[in-house]
């Protein structure tokens, strides 16, 4: 993962958005099927969408210490779910799934890690939805 770009973050709560939905499985077995997957979650940070397809554990609180996610962006109504057979660090270049009623295709693998402030204690999380 080291030559792709790496993003912080915004906050805890878009960071265990991406954790807990990692899409490899349904992308797999997709792709045994030879049909376009369906996932049920993309990821947003800025202007940008994303979809989780892999994790390194051992990060904070029982989430993952970096996240392996892929941009994603419209796919034409032309352009079919390419499942030729690519090196691990472009493996799912070109893809093509549906979610949320739209099909996305797979075009650029991002690293995303944790934010860099420390995470809330749950007590404060939960005095703050309070107010």
């Amino acid at each position: 993962m080291a030559d792709r770009e790496t993003i912080i973050a915004p906050s805890w709560e878009t960071y265990q958005a991406a954790a807990e939905h990692i899409n490899c499985g349904a992308l797999s077995e997709a792709e045994y099927a030879k049909r376009e997957a369906t996932l049920t979650t993309t990821v947003a940070i800025g202007n940008r969408r994303f979809v989780s397809v892999s994790a390194q554990y051992g990060g904070p609180g029982g989430l993952p210490s970096r996240i392996g996610l892929y941009e994603i962006r419209a796919a034409q109504a032309h352009e079919q779910d390419d499942r030729t057979h690519r090196p691990p660090e472009t493996f799912y270049h070109g893809r093509v799934f549906r979610s949320g009623g739209q099909r996305w295709r797979m075009v650029k693998a991002v690293e995303l890690l944790p934010p860099a402030e420390p995470r809330a204690q749950k007590e404060q999380l939960e005095q703050a939805r309070l107010f």
